[in-house]
């Protein structure tokens, strides 16, 4: 804490008691009234009421005490029906309803209190934020050494300034995250157009990445979101292509493609399989990722058929296949299996990694997973192999 800070919040508060004092007595030997008031009332500028927060001259007098690290502190002294010993009367942080409130006994004001006139979300309230302090244990009108009762009053009021500006950035971001997420939640589609050169493409890393982690991020590098946003797109989470005249809905959703098939024996057939395109493979990686996260919030709970999830994984392993990248899992016995292939009829050919067979086992069969999955309500439950061939056959 600047001890400056402090010296001037001193001088603050001795004012406003000399200035509240003065105006209830007009009595020249009160307190402070030779150092604070005389001097205005002498040039004929002294302003016995105003709302300084709202730009009145009252405010001049105190200007060179008023500014802190973290705010401005105003005057406010109004009259109710000649009375200058009310809550009308107080000090307070610019913008806010954080108040410094007199305490009277008679003619003199005995001690400060702080209070919250207007709480943050607007709503009108009068609560005290801490005890109150004697005028003479802040030590306003001594010469000696700073009092620590007023350091700790000061310091207070300061904590208060801070948790107001701090729960006003909040709602800022939150209106910022509103905003760009907003535009995505309810429209189709949004086009983002300019002249080359102008931040498009920066402009929809922000957004996907404002998506995917529900907050606005503008305090980061552009190559630090770079690389959050490579990281969504090695798993899969964001996908992204450009709209040329030469993309059809086989590119997009699916379409029939030929590829060669190579049998046991080493020949090789021409086929026709239906492939996923962009849109359908992002669906697949969203279905399954939603019931990876379902699975871990409440693993005995089945929102979804047998026959969603195996697709949904099927589409998600088949891109990963067309991608060079092969799915590894670990058996009951702890080795790592690859996925190396996808049937025409969605069976899948796995192989044990460094495994030194020749020839690639059976597939794995839709209706024989299907059964495992009806027998059992989670992997956790097969203890052995014997228990997969009793149930498969």
């Amino acid at each position: 804490m600047e001890k400056n800070e402090i010296i001037k919040f001193k001088k603050l508060l001795a004012y406003f008691v000399s200035h509240l004092e003065w105006v209830n007595s007009k009595n020249d030997n009160s307190r402070g009234y030779v150092d604070y008031i005389k001097p205005f009332v002498d040039n004929k500028t002294f302003r016995v009421t105003g709302q300084g927060y709202n730009g009145d001259k009252i405010q001049n007098q105190i200007e060179q005490w008023s500014d802190f690290e973290h705010g401005k502190i105003c005057i406010t002294v109004q009259a109710n029906f000649g009375n200058y010993k009310t809550s009308k009367c107080y000090l307070n942080w610019k913008g806010t309803g954080l108040n410094i409130v007199s305490t009277w006994d008679n003619d003199s004001i005995i001690s400060l209190y702080q209070e919250e006139y207007q709480n943050q979300d607007g709503k009108r309230s009068r609560m005290r934020l801490c005890e109150a302090m004697s005028v003479e244990s802040l030590g306003l009108f001594d010469e000696t050494e700073i009092s620590p009762n007023l350091v700790s009053f000061f310091e207070d009021f300061d904590n208060q300034i801070v948790k107001f500006i701090q729960h006003n950035r909040n709602i800022v971001e939150a209106k910022e995250v509103e905003s760009s997420i907003e535009p995505i939640s309810y429209s189709k589609q949004i086009i983002l157009y300019g002249p080359p050169g102008t931040g498009k493409t920066y402009k929809t890393i922000d957004r996907a990445l404002a998506i995917i982690e529900c907050k606005s991020d503008k305090s980061s590098s552009p190559q630090d979101r770079k690389v959050r946003y490579q990281h969504y797109v090695d798993r899969g989470q964001i996908l992204f292509t450009t709209f040329h005249q030469s993309m059809s809905y086989e590119d997009f959703v699916e379409g029939i493609k030929p590829k060669f098939d190579e049998s046991e024996d080493g020949a090789k057939q021409l086929v026709y399989e239906v492939e996923s395109g962009l849109f359908k493979i992002a669906c697949a990686h969203a279905a399954y990722n939603s019931y990876l996260e379902l699975q871990n919030k409440s693993p005995n709970k089945r929102n979804y058929t047998f026959d969603d999830l195996y697709t949904s994984f099927i589409d998600y392993v088949q891109d990963c296949l067309d991608n060079d990248i092969k799915p590894t899992y670990k058996s009951l016995s702890g080795r790592e299996t690859s996925i190396i292939k996808i049937n025409g009829n969605g069976s899948i050919h796995a192989h044990a990694k460094n495994s030194s067979g020749i020839k690639s086992p059976a597939p794995l069969t839709k209706d024989n997973l299907q059964k495992l999955y009806d027998r059992y309500k989670d992997t956790s439950e097969i203890k052995s192999l014997s228990q997969v061939r009793e149930v498969v056959g």
